[in-house]
């Protein structure tokens, strides 16, 4: 096969993919499949790239979420940021999505039902269609939705390590709430970054 044909082909497998990662988002947009919708601003469908190696799945958006409409904003995003860095992706090998698209009223957790709703609705179609070749979970939610009844306990006993193509990550809030430095989510790190670097 000649390479202008294999250009050809890639070529209509991206276009193919952002048109149903357009899709998609129209959707999540127009979604009113639990009760989160009534009082949401934004819906936060993701960041990032069509074919990424990483995604990174955070648990749902707060209140700087829900007015911009991106995923990790403030505080928490500019360390996930950080992590990116220190893992040294570039900017078309990752992505960033979150369990559920509405933000949750008083910053509570997602119910069940609502982490049910959408991740069968939109978040397995996503990954299907982005096809990352690792997932890291971001926090305790999400970590908890990836690893179903392995979770048992608190994220920090799973934070740092492999369960086959998914990786767990503590919340950036977590360190945040307890003034950590670098060094102290530098081990969390370590292992994906082998990963990333074999």
């Amino acid at each position: 096969m000649n390479s202008k044909r294999l250009r050809n082909i890639w070529r209509s497998i991206i276009n193919l993919k952002l048109l149903e990662l357009r899709k998609l988002h129209i959707g999540i947009k127009n979604c009113k499949q639990c009760i989160l919708h009534k009082e949401r601003l934004n819906v936060v469908s993701g960041v990032g790239h069509y074919d990424p190696k990483v995604a990174f799945v955070g648990e749902a958006p707060g209140k700087e979420e829900d007015k911009t409409g991106y995923p990790f904003q403030g505080e928490s995003g500019l360390i996930l940021y950080r992590w990116i860095d220190e893992l040294r992706l570039l900017d078309t090998e990752f992505s960033i999505l979150n369990i559920v698209k509405c933000k949750p009223p008083n910053n509570r957790d997602p119910m069940d039902e609502e982490v049910s709703t959408c991740t069968d609705l939109w978040l397995k179609k996503q990954l299907d269609i982005l096809e990352p070749k690792i997932i890291v979970s971001v926090g305790r939610i999400a970590s908890a939705y990836f690893l179903g009844k392995e979770f048992k306990s608190g994220i920090l006993t799973y934070a740092g390590r492999f369960y086959g193509d998914y990786y767990c990550l503590p919340h950036p809030s977590y360190f945040l709430r307890r003034g950590s430095k670098p060094n102290e989510w530098e081990p969390y790190l370590t292992k994906l970054k082998e990963k990333l670097d074999d």
